[in-house]
């Protein structure tokens, strides 16, 4: 039976200004400092990446060999990509609040969160079945509904979960059993 480990790791900076939909990751040196901090003690670990040009920017400036993983990509927010959510739910708060409580809501026009889960809940369920050791670096929405998978939580707890910038969250599993580690 397979035994694992995976780090996810929200590559979205505590120094950028406002959470906005489809975070621009920092890369500067007080960026990439606090990153490195956290990774000392997960070392030898394949390292995962989504495929945005910020995450993987992110990992290079690390000094990480990372493979691409498009199970960890962002949500394609539509219209609302690069806009901060502040913005976006004061501009359209009947459409933000639609989003918050309906994960098969997307009136941005881009990816539902629903589409999101069922792509790393498949993502996770595969990556259960081999043993080692991953670290992966995405997005803070990616983050949120792998945490709701691996405690069985219905998506619609989806905007009750907070993923702080440069989180890391581990994930563990032996014989098809995922388990949230903290």
């Amino acid at each position: 039976m397979s035994s694992g480990r995976l780090t996810l790791v929200c590559a979205s900076s505590r120094h950028a200004a406002e959470p906005t939909f489809g975070e621009s990751i920092d890369t500067g040196p007080a960026c990439i400092a606090s990153f490195a901090g956290g990774l000392e003690t997960r070392a030898n670990r394949s390292v995962l990446v989504s495929p945005s040009v910020h995450a993987r920017g992110l990992a290079t400036a690390l000094g990480l060999d990372a493979s691409i993983e498009q199970a960890l990509a962002a949500c394609s927010f539509g219209r609302w990509s690069g806009q901060r959510m502040r913005d976006v739910a004061d501009a359209e708060p009947k459409a933000f609040a639609s989003w918050l409580a309906d994960p098969t809501s997307a009136p941005y026009g881009g990816e539902t969160i629903a589409s999101v889960s069922e792509r790393v809940a498949s993502w996770l369920v595969a990556l259960g079945a081999e043993s080692g050791a991953w670290i992966a670096f995405t997005h803070h929405e990616v983050v949120r509904v792998a945490v709701l998978h691996v405690l069985g939580a219905p998506l619609a707890a989806f905007a009750r979960v907070d993923v702080g910038p440069e989180a890391f969250v581990d994930v563990t599993w032996h014989r098809g059993q995922h388990r949230l580690r903290m």
